[in-house]
């Protein structure tokens, strides 16, 4: 009534400009009001959905017609399909920890025949919570008719997750036909469709929600991985890389605006490196990162990954194949730099030459000047990673915490060129030996070689890996160029990059994994077939190897060998839960073991 009087005072005023205005506001506020009230009738239903079926999955005595027969009719569809799609996800969890545990317990992987026949995406769920759930989905759809399309599309998730797959395709086909659907309903069916393999249809419907909806990062990751799944992994990169700057942004400007922002930039990451990987190589996944500032400018790693990125576009010939001693280096670089001070090829050369001679700062300081002078010389890149690893420890430090090697005969006939090798370098190498010591004989003889790469060479470079030039790495979860890899090995013949010696070995141990690798080349049958047995029980139970070790049986062995020989050159140093998984599985006994069987094997004269 007070409104009415102010509003006839102001009419009788003569001001009914100030009437309309408040008409307006009166309008808009009702409006919120309305909203508010909408939004939380909605969380209430929600809420009553979901305690439904928490009260269902706890074994509690539930009237169900009761429950229904109290909620409004408008909300009694939502909250019935709400409480079976929270059901169904609770039951699906369920049997996940079960299958998982069911897994551990296995000893050997089961034999799998292919029947020729696709999976099921979910295998169906069984028992009476299952029906349950089932029911409710039922009686959701009744009650929403034609009319209430959130409802359905609640109880279309609801029995993907119950694995009622043909239901749940045909309920999507019917949303999907019809005219004007909602753009909450369109963003809330896209996900559905994705997880029915229907990856074209997701793709229509994610494009269609991002159109009213274009900042929403659960839109532009959804439809980034139903294009990934349409072997469209080009298409989803832009979207991506502006995800991640927008992201980025809101870090670094502390704009959360109450959302915890780092899940969403681990997924738009994650899916970006992804479709980098497979539309161009693993080695291009940095270039976006270092785009938004997103990287540790201390952390060597990152410097020798925009040096890989660098490397896989670049056609720079290799001046040498493997390292040069250290006085040929120096003259190499001072003949340069006398032509021209700023030589980028002069500048590595003498950079490598002050890393290997322990001065870690002044190699920081000439990679520097080469990139100065050609920002894309990736040697010098890569140089300057390890320079700045070997600033935070470098290696004489790490070879005095270490146990002193023993000698090891016919070790300078396996390394090429080991002449050229400092003591330091020598050192590591008798390390990455010293706990198989009496393999080195065999593996001469089967003529092995450990070739160490110069700095601004690739290993590919070598006639032994000159095949796999430009080539990718087939594993769909690696897709790295061969050329950028810092280490190879092929049958007994291995290599691995100089600048390797000076990087962190907390993220491995290149020299001892290459290595590994020519070991396993030869091991005898009954060896190799133990190593299988072992690998095939890490399988059923991966917290006991690391997850690039799961790949095949070769990364298993070598990935082991170079753990077992870091914890022989540090008998005392910490110990990760994987140095005592290694240990259950046998891992360590293996190894211990290995030796002696392999220098008690017959070979002729290397």
């Amino acid at each position: 009534m007070t409104s009415a009087l102010v509003a006839t005072a102001l009419v009788l005023a003569g001001r009914e400009e100030r009437l309309t205005a408040l008409v307006v506001i009166a309008l808009f506020a009702g409006a919120v009001v309305l909203g508010l009230l909408r939004l939380m009738r909605q969380g209430n239903t929600l809420v009553a959905g979901r305690r439904l079926a928490d009260d269902l999955a706890r074994g509690r005595r539930v009237d169900v017609d009761a429950f229904a027969a109290r909620l409004d009719p408008t909300e009694r569809p939502r909250a019935l399909a709400a409480a079976a799609a929270h059901l169904a996800d609770l039951l699906r969890a369920e049997a996940d920890d079960a299958e998982e545990e069911d897994d551990v317990e296995d000893e050997e992987p089961d034999e799998v025949e292919d029947d020729g026949e696709d999976e099921p995406l979910e295998v169906p769920l069984d028992g009476p919570l299952a029906d349950q759930a089932l029911g409710l989905v039922r009686r959701a759809l009744e009650a929403a008719g034609d009319d209430h399309v959130t409802a359905q599309v609640d109880a279309a998730r609801a029995l993907v997750t119950l694995g009622r797959t043909a239901e749940a395709r045909a309920l999507v086909a019917r949303l999907t036909a019809r005219d004007g659907l909602g753009d909450d309903d369109v963003a809330r069916l896209a996900p559905v469709a994705l997880s029915l393999d229907q990856a074209a249809l997701a793709d229509d419907l994610y494009a269609r929600a991002l159109a009213a909806r274009p900042d929403d990062l659960d839109l532009v990751c959804g439809r980034a991985e139903a294009l990934l799944a349409l072997d469209r992994a080009a298409d989803a990169v832009p979207a991506l890389e502006a995800a991640m700057k927008a992201v980025r942004r809101r870090m670094q400007s502390l704009d959360f605006a109450g959302v915890d922002l780092e899940p969403h930039w681990q997924r738009v990451t994650d899916l970006h490196d992804v479709a980098v990987r497979r539309s161009a190589s693993a080695e291009k996944q940095i270039d976006a990162h270092v785009a938004v500032g997103a990287l540790d400018v201390h952390a060597g790693v990152n410097y020798r990954l925009m040096g890989h990125s660098l490397l896989v576009e670049s056609d720079r010939p290799a001046r040498r194949r493997v390292v040069a001693d250290q006085a040929r280096l120096r003259a190499d670089a001072e003949a340069r730099l006398a032509a021209d001070p700023a030589d980028p090829a002069g500048l590595e050369d003498l950079g490598l030459w002050r890393l290997r001679e322990g001065e870690a700062a002044e190699a920081e300081a000439l990679f520097r000047r080469a990139l100065e002078r050609d920002p894309r010389a990736w040697p010098a890149f890569v140089g300057l990673g390890a320079a700045l690893d070997a600033r935070q420890r470098s290696l004489r430090r790490w070879l005095d915490d270490a146990v002193a090697p023993p000698a090891i005969p016919g070790l300078e006939r396996l390394v090429d060129p080991w002449d050229a090798l400092t003591d330091d370098e020598r050192r590591l190498v008798a390390l990455s030996l010293a706990p198989v010591a009496g393999a080195v004989p065999a593996l001469v003889a089967a003529g092995g070689r450990l070739h160490v790469v110069s700095l601004e060479a690739r290993c590919t470079d070598l006639p032994t890996f000159a095949e796999a030039r430009g080539v990718l790495v087939e594993d769909e979860r690696d897709r790295r160029t061969h050329d950028a890899i810092d280490g190879l090995t092929l049958g007994v013949v291995a290599a691995a990059k100089i600048d390797t010696f000076y990087a962190t070995r907390d993220e491995g141990w290149t020299v001892a994994h290459e290595l590994g690798h020519a070991l396993h080349a030869v091991l005898s049958d009954d060896l190799a077939a133990e190593v299988e047995r072992m690998f095939a029980r890490s399988r059923r139970k991966e917290w006991l190897s690391t997850e690039y070790g799961q790949t095949n049986v070769y990364e298993f062995f070598a990935t082991g060998y170079e753990r077992f020989a870091a914890r022989a050159a540090f008998p005392d140093g910490p110990r990760a839960e994987v140095d005592r998984a290694d240990a259950a599985l046998g891992v360590d006994a293996f190894f211990h073991d290995l030796a002696a069987a392999l220098a008690e094997m017959p070979h002729p004269e290397g």
